[in-house]
């Protein structure tokens, strides 16, 4: 992966500055297509096998990130500060690229999305990562929603929304014994 730790820089690269005097001088500028990448977990055919059936059943294990101006974003389990990084859209080398959907326009400037994305990784630490509720599609999701463009398709999140939920109950329930054990 090629992390792209400051992003203001990034944000100044070719094409941006006709957008900015745009903007600047109160110009209705060009919407920019946001689109969702989903990839199957990892690199082996095996997720993607998997993946292939679980579709039938409107699920999968996935891996997403949201290209915007020409980057990829997505969330890593990252063991200090953000979990948020970029790379070339559709080129995430821990994973398998599966298909794209997209998600709609989006009139936020390169340097509006920079500043977004900064504010983002405070909400967005790599050692809060969960595999089941806190994952890579939730943060797209919710970049995705701050970009005005709705949340991502059920589908992409619904497995691990599933995992949680019975992860939940069993903690529940080992609460329920143990309380029981020792009172």
């Amino acid at each position: 992966l090629r992390q792209v730790p400051h992003w203001p820089e990034a944000a100044t690269a070719k094409g941006s500055g006709a957008r900015r005097r745009a903007r600047a001088l109160g110009a209705r500028l060009e919407p920019v297509l946001v689109t969702l990448h989903v990839y199957d977990l990892g690199r082996t055919g095996e997720l993607r096998m998997l993946n292939s059936v679980l579709a039938s059943l409107g699920t999968g294990a996935f891996h997403c990130a949201v290209e915007v101006h020409d980057r990829e974003w997505s969330f890593q389990a990252h063991p200090i500060g953000s979990g948020i990084f970029c790379v070339v859209p559709k080129q995430c080398l821990q994973h398998s690229y599966r298909t794209s959907v997209t998600m709609g326009f989006t009139t936020m400037t390169e340097r509006e999305i920079a500043t977004l994305l900064e504010h983002m990784r405070k909400d967005w630490p790599g050692p809060r990562y969960s595999m089941l509720s806190r994952n890579c599609c939730h943060f797209c999701d919710d970049l995705c929603r701050r970009l005005g463009v709705g949340p991502i398709p059920v589908w992409t999140t619904n497995l691990a929304g599933a995992g949680a939920a019975v992860k939940a109950v069993a903690d529940v329930a080992a609460d329920s014994a143990y309380g029981t054990w020792f009172a």
